[in-house]
């Protein structure tokens, strides 16, 4: 009897774990060990929200993973918006198309301006948003937005390894950019594979005098 009840209580556990990388769960690939060099990243911002994320089949959610993200993408979104149902779906084919590449360097976490947690669930239910999110209205949901989001929903940003922000879906005169940090993000990328292979590339023989 002991051992049916502990599978019955791991399940939520493990599922909280599993939606912080969803490259694990919908590949056969097993989650991304943290880096080698045993890097931190966006510790204390990831501490001060890991009490109100949830997962999106409603159990706690385990946000701890996002600390071995070098790239941090937060995103703001209401189920009220029909833009942010179309921004979902786009962000959610970017996010599956990097972890089947093997890039294990980015996290998203889900802040909602829903005045009401069961428009959040919805969101996040309906769309099969794969990471976490925060509950609405919470005093971690509140700074985040007041700290990083545009003046409207959808809105994407990035954050570099030092919690700087690198790009965001408005740019400072509040001129909407869609997908402009996603965009930012892979040439970050590309720019960062030109570095390594220059790096691997030997240097050519000096002829003899």
């Amino acid at each position: 009897m002991r051992k049916r009840i502990t599978r019955v209580t791991l399940v939520p556990l493990l599922c909280a774990a599993a939606c912080v990388c969803a490259c694990s769960r919908r590949t056969s690939d097993p989650s991304p060990a943290p880096p080698q060099d045993g890097a931190s990243y966006h510790a204390a911002l990831v501490d001060s929200f890991a009490s109100h994320a949830f997962s999106p089949n409603g159990s706690p959610g385990d946000v701890q993973l996002l600390k071995t993200k070098k790239y941090l993408f937060i995103y703001f979104a209401s189920h009220q918006s029909d833009a942010a149902k179309n921004f979902t779906a786009r962000l959610i084919e970017f996010y599956d198309d990097t972890c089947k590449k093997g890039d294990n360097d980015i996290g998203i976490i889900f802040v909602p301006t829903d005045k009401s947690q069961r428009d959040m669930n919805s969101l996040m239910q309906d769309s099969g948003m794969p990471w976490p999110g925060l509950r609405v209205n919470t005093s971690a949901s509140i700074d985040l937005r007041r700290r990083y989001a545009g003046p409207d929903v959808p809105c994407l940003v990035l954050l570099d390894e030092n919690d700087k922000l690198l790009s965001s879906s408005y740019d400072e005169a509040g001129k909407y950019l869609s997908t402009r940090a996603i965009a930012a993000y892979q040439k970050l990328k590309q720019t960062e594979q030109k570095k390594t292979k220059t790096k691997k590339t030997p240097a050519s023989p000096r002829p003899p005098d």
